[in-house]
């Protein structure tokens, strides 16, 4: 990387920590563009320099949980062990994520990570799994099933993370796993 792309994402995870900082103490609506200015360091004209508003800087923060989540998806499919890849892959990525996790899965923030989320891994998992982007039953299934994990994973933030993240992924993993398979079998 380059001097310059290193000080644009850099001055970017500032502002996306900045908002973080603020979401935690109020709803994103009530954030404004000088508060996460002030919180980053920077003018409000460097913010306008990479986002449009706060949603802008909200929806960049799905973004890169989603290219997260992508990467450990791909990493899932190739992996001879898929199930065992799962439950390390999103263990990891909650401990690492954990905060970013806090601020999308906000009821107020939620539809941000799932626009975002369906755009990013719909067209991965039909491309991975060799299904037809024409079916409205692939359509379907993907939906029922991307719409159940981000649920699930919502409801155990929201009750405090009252098990472990490997007993959640593990569970996550066994529902999904049989009824997902059989659904695209009957597509395909």
């Amino acid at each position: 990387m380059n001097k310059n792309t290193i000080q644009t994402e850099a001055t970017k995870q500032a502002f996306v920590d900045a908002l973080c900082q603020l979401v935690c103490k109020k709803p994103v609506a009530r954030v404004t563009v000088k508060e996460i200015s002030d919180k980053a360091g920077y003018n409000r004209s460097t913010f306008y320099q990479y986002f449009q508003d706060v949603y802008d800087l909200l929806d960049y923060l799905a973004s890169l949980a989603v290219q997260r989540i992508k990467a450990n998806v791909i990493e899932n499919i190739q992996a001879q062990y898929v199930g065992e890849a799962f439950v390390q892959a999103f263990t990891q990525m909650h401990h690492e994520e954990a905060k970013y996790f806090d601020i999308l899965f906000q009821p107020d923030n939620l539809p941000f990570f799932i626009r975002c989320a369906k755009r990013e891994l719909i067209p991965l998992l039909i491309q991975k799994f060799n299904l037809s982007e024409s079916s409205l039953r692939t359509d379907y299934v993907l939906e029922y099933h991307l719409s159940a994990v981000i649920s699930v994973v919502g409801s155990w933030i929201a009750k405090g993370r009252n098990i472990p993240a490997e007993e959640l992924a593990s569970l996550i993993r066994e529902m999904s796993q049989a009824s997902f398979s059989q659904a695209v079998k009957s597509d395909t």
